[in-house]
């Protein structure tokens, strides 16, 4: 009897506690704080979902053992790579109830998780380890190994994964290149460089030629006679090639202005109006105002490969121009993934909460508003549907020890 009236006292006072506590982020760099020696299985309450890049978050509010209620912090892997597994951004919504299991923070008494599985409200239990990822990406590949693609026999169409120059899978860029002939300042830029400048960790997305080399999907499209569309998961716009320079030159960017021609059956492409922009040559490696780009794609003879040769000079970082080259497989057509960038998805990403300055986490959130989180309810809705839910529970054991009981 005390033990079930301990249990609804618990049931009411999380729910309380729901309505009341902050939206805190409690979070050290991302799963490079988890132990992956202390796997623990937690159940809770979603209390926001977000289906956004770098990662996918969740914040789950978790009854302890003495009671107590803790929002946890849930940290999954990219988006691609969730959609791999089985995900999608309606997987969980405000309110639904979780289990999942997943490494802890390496500090015991910080509410920071990792997720290897989680159970839906339906049952379905949904793999979201990086072992699961990788596994799941070698079936994929296996898979579709003897899938015929379509050939491409006119550039300007289909989708396109990077390779090596010998037809293996690309390795990820993960350093700056040694071979480029930098300016002595970019140089000593280039030396000093560390992964957490990557832009992308604050949603900035690099232009060409550094977008067009990186990893996952691309989709060429035309959808008329006067430009090219090139799209990729991931990006949050799309590149234009004009077919004509009578198009608008618009404000400088970090896309640019494209203007395309094509000679016999190649495509050449030459873009300037750019904006200085950091990592906008190569990982590590920025670019100015007056870079000015030159691309020369050609396909293979069997339309399976599309290739490209780079010409980039911009004198604010490089001594001469640079001529480099790259190539991407031609793969069976498929939805690109989207899932917009969220400051603050990129914070915790980066961070796991922790701040890198004297600033508390919370204050640093401050500084990181994320306004555009459409996926994600407001604190005031979630926690009251947090409060139905459990208020649910309650009325259903009462019921059941019925009266005088």
């Amino acid at each position: 009897m005390l033990r079930n009236r301990a249990f609804l006292a618990c049931l009411v006072g999380w729910a309380i506690v729901t309505i009341a506590i902050p939206q805190t982020s409690l979070a050290h760099h991302s799963h490079a704080s988890l132990n992956i020696e202390d796997v623990r299985l937690y159940q809770g309450v979603v209390s926001k979902y977000s289906w956004r890049a770098p990662h996918v978050f969740l914040r789950v509010n978790v009854v302890t053992e003495d009671g107590s209620v803790k929002e946890y912090m849930v940290e999954a892997l990219n988006p691609p790579a969730m959609k791999a597994l089985g995900w999608s951004k309606e997987t969980f919504k405000p309110g639904d109830l979780i289990t999942w299991e997943g490494p802890h923070d390496k500090d015991r008494d910080r509410p920071y998780a990792g997720i290897n599985w989680a159970e839906t409200p339906a049952g379905d239990r949904l793999l979201a380890g990086a072992t699961d990822f990788r596994k799941a990406r070698q079936n994929i590949a296996a898979s579709l190994a003897n899938v015929p693609v379509e050939p491409v026999m006119a550039i300007g169409t289909g989708s396109w994964t990077r390779i090596s120059a010998d037809g293996s899978a690309h390795p990820p860029i993960r350093k700056p290149a040694t071979d480029w002939p930098l300016t002595d300042a970019a140089e000593a830029a280039m030396q000093n460089w560390s992964e957490d400048e990557n832009p992308m960790n604050n949603c900035v997305y690099a232009g060409p030629p550094r977008n067009i080399v990186s990893l996952s999907n691309f989709k060429w499209s035309r959808p008329d006679d006067d430009k090219i569309i090139i799209d990729r998961d991931m990006w949050d716009e799309v590149r234009v090639i004009h077919l004509s320079d009578a198009a608008p030159r618009g404000e400088p960017s970090s896309f640019g202005y494209s203007v395309g021609r094509f000679e016999g059956g190649e495509l050449i492409v030459e873009t300037d109006n750019f904006i200085d922009e950091p990592w906008g040559m190569y990982t590590g490696i920025d670019s100015t105002a007056q870079k000015k780009l030159t691309e020369r794609y050609w396909l293979s003879d069997d339309g399976l490969r599309l290739n490209v040769r780079f010409t980039v000079q911009d004198p604010g970082v490089l001594t001469t121009p640079y001529t480099y080259t790259h190539q991407w497989k031609r793969v069976p057509d498929r939805d690109l993934v989207k899932a917009p960038c969220s400051l603050e998805s990129a914070w915790l990403y980066k961070t796991a909460g922790y701040s890198d300055s004297s600033a508390s986490p919370a204050a640093d959130r401050q500084q990181m508003p994320d306004t555009t989180e459409e996926t994600w309810t407001s604190s005031v809705v979630v926690r009251w549907l947090s409060l139905l839910v459990l208020l649910i529970v309650v009325v259903a054991v009462i019921r059941r020890k019925g009266p005088g009981r």
